[in-house]
């Protein structure tokens, strides 16, 4: 075993060790020479897995003579790291002296326990101080000295706070033999003492307390009789336990209850003169006759009476009729409901609950209806000029019906049964559905718009696929029929009074090609994206335009990465995808137009059908949105039309996680984010990294790794990088 010196000037920060174990060793020297700058302070201390261990801290060195820091030996383990740091530059030599040992396949030291010899046998290693250091104790440091024979037999024990040698467990009574034998351990006038037996259990007399049930008599607890009386058999048989002038009796029936004869069938439990008994029906009803068949009971002049409800409410017949539960309700198909408004002034509830028309009231059902004759069938009642008339419906070009003034309706009015969707290449399918249109009322039917069709634009450009291609359209209701337009406001030739926006849909941006099993295959550019159809019943809570419905992930998401910033973020064909943007701004860009960012299973569920283990071609930044083609030369698409899901770039998600690496700050503290609105309280508190956000799908050069379950888990929320951008998506609005 050869001994080892090292020399090295104490450096005035920790930058790197002052040397590296390389083989298990014992240190047995640590001596600080040549000093050149008094009363610095000096640490010693090693660094095993990232932890550190302190030898000497705050050290102040005085005077210039040499000076040994170790007070005992010290085992190292291989790789261990040593190093020391002064507040003052060029303040020592170090000189460390060790034995390299061969301890393989024995447990390693701790180096915080010292080397103990033949002089340390009998001793104790306690922690000595805060730094988590032992030291070697005599074991009286921690026992209490043990004087033979005063202390034979004795018991340690704490008492007044310190430990000694007691004579036996206090708690405990002496137990003498054998008159203790067969005892209970009981406390008698609060001292712990052996007792005969446990003090509340009454003495067993044998055969006289045969049976008998343990009770309470006098104060003491005592063998009793049972309290159930006893039961006489047959005279018993059926009766019921009660109490009967204060004690328990076997009765006949409960007392309550009065015998049950053939005539009290339908009768009902009543008490009279203080007693049960079966009565007649209550005797406040008033008598039913033949001539009451259809009335209801009501209050007049204080007396009850079967009234007929039409005539109490004079408001003329045929309007009302008692349901199954003798309630009154309006007449299937009556119009009262929407002739009597309770809120108008002209009617209103008794004190009995009865509704009548208000003292001095002119309003009667029927008073503003028109005659009708043979020749009104199947018209419909409208006003014009305040003057009701029957009026016929109207037919326009497909069949559509309408009438300016079939109803007076809110300008929001639309109602259909189906959702428009794509019904085969280049044509739309729309539903039967209602719409209200400058003050109209328009009712359409079911059936397809023809995209290849200039008849059915505003414009004939778009009756060319290839100018559709990666663009949204909207459907408008006009007096003219079903128009698709390109404009967002409404259809050139009409106005925001005359038309109604009530659907849309993006077109492919790029021909899908041939893809074994996805839903897209053989696609063209300009054609119906089928997820991305929609209608004022089913449609995304945001704008519509650039987005697509998941029914897995039941969200509308974004079909392009996004692009522009803040209220002007969007998706769209061609746009410039916005990266270089912390996980915050990106948070707040997609808030600003109604969306949010994925979370990791929607990510999974959208963006499922789209290359996988591949990246995009050329494998470098797309700069812009658009259908991809990746290194084996398939469209870059998912089952429901997203771009650019994997090998393009990583895409934010909420989603948070952890990172831990043995650079970081060693304490919790308060990371300044960007952006002068708060900070970030973490583990890595100079560094800020120890906070992560996921990210998706792969960069636009990570080749296998890349897929619709591809995640990285490094990213913190304040990263900018080329590589990093987002997706929005939201929720579905609710049809009214």
């Amino acid at each position: 075993m050869d001994l080892i010196n090292v020399k090295a000037r104490v450096p005035n920060a920790v930058t790197t060790p002052i040397f590296t174990i390389t083989k298990d060793a014992v240190v047995i020297g640590f001596q600080i020479v040549n000093i050149t700058a008094s009363n610095s302070v000096v640490d010693i201390f090693v660094r095993r897995d990232f932890t550190d261990t302190y030898i000497v801290k705050d050290l102040t060195v005085s005077g210039t003579e040499p000076y040994n820091p170790l007070t005992g030996k010290l085992i190292l383990k291989t790789d261990d790291e040593v190093y020391m740091q002064s507040t003052v530059a060029d303040t020592a030599d170090c000189i460390i002296s060790y034995c390299e040992l061969d301890i393989s396949g024995s447990t390693f030291y701790d180096p915080r326990i010292p080397i103990v010899t033949s002089i340390d046998e009998g001793k104790l290693v306690i922690v000595s101080d805060t730094e988590g250091k032992y030291t070697v104790v005599d074991k009286d440091y921690v026992f209490p000295s043990y004087t033979s024979p005063t202390d034979d037999n004795k018991f340690l024990s704490i008492v007044d706070g310190a430990i000694t040698w007691v004579p036996e467990p206090n708690s405990l009574p002496d137990i003498a033999d054998p008159a203790d034998e067969g005892k209970f351990l009981s406390v008698v006038t609060g001292a712990a003492s052996w007792v005969d037996k446990p003090n509340s259990l009454p003495d067993i007399i044998t055969p006289d307390d045969e049976g008998k049930l343990l009770g309470v008599s006098s104060g003491e607890s005592a063998w009793v009789e049972s309290p159930v009386p006893d039961i006489t058999t047959p005279d018993d048989e059926g009766k019921f336990l009660s109490v009967v002038t204060g004690a328990a009796s076997w009765v006949d029936k409960p007392n309550s209850l009065p015998d049950i004869a053939i005539g009290d069938e339908e009768k009902i439990l009543s008490v009279i003169s203080g007693e049960a008994v079966w009565a007649e029906a209550p005797s406040s009803l008033p008598e039913i006759t033949a001539g009451d068949e259809g009335k209801a009971l009501a209050v007049v002049s204080g007396v009850q009476t079967w009234a007929d409800p039409l005539e109490e409410l004079g408001i003329g017949t045929g309007f009302f009729e008692l349901d199954e539960s003798g309630d009154i309700v309006p007449k299937t198909g009556s119009q009262l409901l929407s002739e009597i408004n309770l809120g108008s002034g002209h009617f209103e509830f008794t004190g009995e609950g009865d509704l009548r028309m208000k003292s001095g009231g002119d309003y009667r059902v029927g008073s503003t209806l028109p005659e009708s004759n043979e020749t009104d069938e199947g018209k419909y009642l409208r006003i014009d000029s305040g003057t009701p008339a029957w009026t016929v419906m109207e037919t326009i070009g497909d069949g559509t019906t309408v009438d300016a003034g079939i109803l007076k309706l809110s300008p929001n009015l639309y109602k259909g049964r189906e959702s428009f969707s794509r019904d085969s290449v280049n044509t739309l399918s729309t539903p039967e559905f209602h719409v209200e249109l400058d003050t109209a009322f328009y009712s359409f039917n079911a059936g397809t718009i023809d995209l290849d069709a200039t008849a059915s634009w505003d414009a004939a450009t778009y009756a060319t696929p290839a100018n559709r291609s990666g663009k949204d359209f909207y459907v408008y209701a006009t007096a003219d029929g079903l128009i698709l337009s390109a404009n967002a406001t409404y259809p050139t030739g009409y106005t925001a009074a005359n038309s109604r926006k009530i659907g849309g849909f993006h077109c492919l941006c790029v021909a899908v090609g041939t893809i074994s099993g996805h839903p897209l295959t053989g696609m063209a550019a300009g054609d119906v994206l089928p997820a991305s159809v929609w209608d004022l019943q089913h449609r995304p809570q945001c704008s519509p335009e650039g987005m697509v419905w998941s029914n897995e992930a039941k969200i509308w998401v974004d079909i392009y990465l996004q692009s522009g910033t803040g209220a002007s973020t969007k998706s769209a064909n061609g746009g410039t995808i916005t990266d270089t943007r912390t996980w915050m701004d990106h948070v707040d860009d997609l808030g600003a137009v109604g969306k949010r960012l994925l979370d990791d299973g929607e990510f999974q569920k959208i963006a499922e059908g789209c290359n996988q283990e591949t990246n995009i071609t050329g494998s470098a930044d797309p700069g812009t949105t658009t259908g991809h083609t990746d290194t084996a030369g398939r469209r870059m698409v998912s089952n429901i039309g997203c771009e650019d899901c994997a090998g393009a770039m990583w895409q934010w998600l909420l989603d948070q996680s952890y990172r831990f690496e043995s650079t970081f700050a060693a304490t919790w503290g308060y990371y300044d984010l960007p952006g002068d609105k708060g900070s970030l309280y973490n583990y890595d508190n100079t560094g800020g990294k120890a906070d992560v956000k996921l990210a998706a799908g792969g960069n636009c050069s990570d080749g296998a790794a890349c897929g619709s379950r591809c995640r990285a888990a490094i990213f913190c929320r304040w990263d900018v990088f080329s590589i990093l951008g987002a997706r929005g998506c939201c929720g579905a609005m609710v049809a009214e």
